[in-house]
């Protein structure tokens, strides 16, 4: 195609009839002003013509690329001046329609940017952690979005209520936000057959939809404006051959007429932006199972935890977390496989091998219980189990839930019940040995007065014998202190359980006094018997102790004689005794003195040490026999003691002595 224009004034001197058709003109413009014809509008010459270049340099050739919009078409003109038949210079110009071309290769720019665009988002898709799903989801729609020119892009999902098919949007991205906030109306449970008629067979069918807004029906535009959206393209989803819902782009600010190659692309991309949803729903459910299970785990009083197949825990419970004494969940499953079981079960089984066996049993058969003997690792005990497993699905595949329940309360109990069942047949052997003792006890003295007081009377009646009358008359008053000290105990014994047998309280009598002067009449007390047995008697008393205190002396000096006595009785001849006070704790308005006497006596059992204090119990018969006693003297002693609100114990080993210690708990004078 040419023409040739006069560069005076720009009138057309020659066109080809194949410019003249391309550009639509019949009537002869030879002698019309070029831009005129040429240019629909123009009235002056372009400021990009040629022809000015052609002026400075009338030897230069200038090609240049236009897009001409009255014929939508693109060319490459080529312009230079060349000398006209009549002699004068004259612009050419040549002019090749590269529209085809120039097409086609727009084409492919597009394509390639497409295909740019969906590989980019591919990638980013495919390399997506679980973490990071749905943020990757809205990049690789931005990218797409700004790539075709859209302001929206939606997942619609599908779902039937009563026959009825509905669409919801489950995800979005946009860079445009609509002129108001989004109704719901407009997104949730949207009616195919009333609010957007049609799209359900086409859709259901494989097509997609695509147009400018203003070209549908109104009861679509009343669905779609209120939106923002101008121009839509939709692609529909179907997921193992059912109608599963659509992806839509939507154009919010310029309306916009996609391209076969959009259309193309976007259906592809629009599976993997689905697929891409449905893991990041699928993690969703997941981790809503996972906190609905932690929170069934950890409301669980009972130690869970949770083994998958290569007999790895992936869970437990805070109960299991304190069982086993770790500091948190983290702890717990990285050690309870090496630190939670000895290596050998009770009956000579591997540890590890017997635990693979029984998980194994449990993914087989669905349960398995057994018992189990654990190791807790802050302190290396030992703890008898039962243990429950059962198989559950989780994540698409089995794990094996495992419920551990300490038998240790149970045990403790059962042997508490045994423990008890034995103190009961005991408790009844000793009352039978008790009153068989006091029989003997109450029996001899009362024998003792009844024969000297007829020895006296015969004494009297006869020939009156003054030194027999004395020693009988003395003998007498030894019986009579012996069996009113029997009383005596037998009465404090009934007092101290008054609350129980509703009688009267033992009463204590507070009054100020001095400790050390109630320590050394105990003392004196024993001293002839010392004497006597030739036994080593030595003490010592704190002397930061006050010089007068409150309390009941009369009840100390109970406490402190009987053990001074019985210290004497079970301390062989030539034996030692030690008696020693001192402050054990103070504040500024009481003190509490510890009390020790130890000897070097016949000593008590260790398995004989807890009944000593038991009422109508002695540590043994033999011995008993031997030296006398009750056996109420102790149990007297703890209950004065405890009412006092001190505490009273023994240390102690057979054939080497014991050590009695008492606290006192005293107030000072203010």
């Amino acid at each position: 195609m040419i023409y040739v224009t006069d560069p005076a004034d720009d009138t057309l001197l020659f066109i080809t009839e194949s410019l003249k058709k391309k550009f639509g003109i019949e009537e002869d413009v030879i002698g019309k002003t070029c831009y005129k014809v040429l240019q629909q509008g123009v009235n002056e010459r372009c400021e990009s013509c040629p022809c000015k270049q052609l002026e400075q340099e009338p030897d230069k050739t200038v090609v240049w690329d236009e897009y001409h919009l009255h014929t939508d078409s693109y060319y490459r003109n080529t312009d230079r001046y060349i000398d006209w038949y009549d002699g004068r210079k004259v612009h050419i110009q040549y002019v090749a329609d590269l529209t085809d071309e120039k097409r086609v290769r727009i084409h492919i720019e597009q394509r390639d940017r497409l295909l740019y665009a969906m590989n980019r988002s591919a990638f980013i898709l495919l390399n997506s952690d679980i973490d990071s799903l749905a943020d990757d989801l809205l990049r690789s729609m931005n990218f797409i979005g700004h790539t075709v020119s859209v302001n929206r892009i939606c997942i619609w999902k599908n779902h039937t209520v009563e026959d009825e098919l509905y669409c919801s949007r489950v995800f979005e991205w946009t860079d445009f936000p609509p002129p108001q906030p989004a109704d719901t109306e407009l997104t949730q449970n949207v009616s195919y057959t009333k609010t957007i008629p049609g799209w359900e067979d086409i859709l259901s069918n494989g097509n997609h939809i695509k147009s400018i807004v203003r070209d549908l029906s109104s009861v679509e535009q009343a669905q779609l404006l209120p939106q923002g959206i101008l121009s839509l393209l939709v692609v529909p989803i179907h997921v193992k051959d059912h109608f599963w819902g659509f992806v839509g782009f939507d154009a919010c600010q310029v309306e916009k007429e996609f391209t076969d190659n959009e259309e193309e692309m976007l259906r592809s991309i629009s599976l993997q932006f689905v697929h891409t949803w449905l893991r990041v729903e699928m993690v969703e459910e997941i981790a809503s199972a996972d906190r609905r299970l932690r929170l069934m785990l950890d409301t669980s009083p009972i130690c869970c935890q949770i083994w998958d197949r290569n007999f790895n825990i992936i869970e437990c419970n805070e109960a299991a977390v304190r069982l086993y004494g770790f500091k948190n969940k983290k702890e717990y499953i990285e050690n309870f496989a090496t630190q939670c079981s000895p290596e050998y079960q009770p009956d000579g089984e591997r540890s590890d091998e017997k635990a693979v066996r029984f998980v194994n049993k449990a993914f087989e058969e669905g349960r398995s219980v057994f018992e189990w003997v654990h190791r807790i690792p802050s302190d290396g005990s030992l703890m008898p189990a039962e243990i429950i497993l059962v198989r559950l699905e989780y994540q698409e595949d089995y794990v094996v839930v495992g419920y551990t329940q300490d038998l240790r309360p149970r045990i403790k109990m059962m042997q508490k019940i045994e423990s008890a069942l034995f103190d009961a047949q005991e408790a009844n052997n000793a009352k039978t040995e008790f009153l068989s003792r006091m029989s003997h006890e109450m029996l001899t003295p009362m024998n003792v007065i009844m024969g000297l007081t007829q020895v006296l009377t015969m004494n009297l009646e006869t020939s009156v014998n003054i030194p027999k009358a004395k020693r009988c008359l003395t003998e007498i008053d030894t019986a009579s202190q012996q069996l009113l000290g029997l009383i005596n105990n037998l009465l404090d014994l009934s007092a101290g359980s008054s609350e129980e047998a509703g009688q009267e309280e033992l009463q204590l009598d507070l009054a100020s006094f001095s400790f050390e002067a109630m320590f050394h009449s105990a003392l004196m007390a024993i001293g002839s018997a010392v004497n006597q047995k030739g036994i080593s008697l030595s003490f010592s008393i704190d002397p930061s102790i006050p010089l007068s205190l409150i309390g009941d002396e009369r009840r100390l000096l109970q406490v402190l004689g009987f053990l001074l006595e019985n210290a004497v009785k079970f301390t062989p001849e030539k034996g030692k005794i030690h008696a020693m006070v001192r402050v054990f704790n103070e504040d500024s308005e009481a003190v509490i003195l510890l009390v020790e006497i130890t000897d070097t006596g016949v000593g008590i059992a260790k398995e004989e040490q807890r009944r000593i204090f038991n009422v109508f119990e002695q540590a043994d018969g033999s011995i008993t026999r031997k030296h006398g006693g009750t056996g109420l003297g102790l149990p007297v002693l703890k209950k004065i003691v405890e009412m006092m609100g001190g505490t009273i114990w023994v240390e102690s080993e057979l054939d080497k002595g014991s050590k009695f210690s008492v606290t006192c708990p005293l107030r000072k004078v203010c």
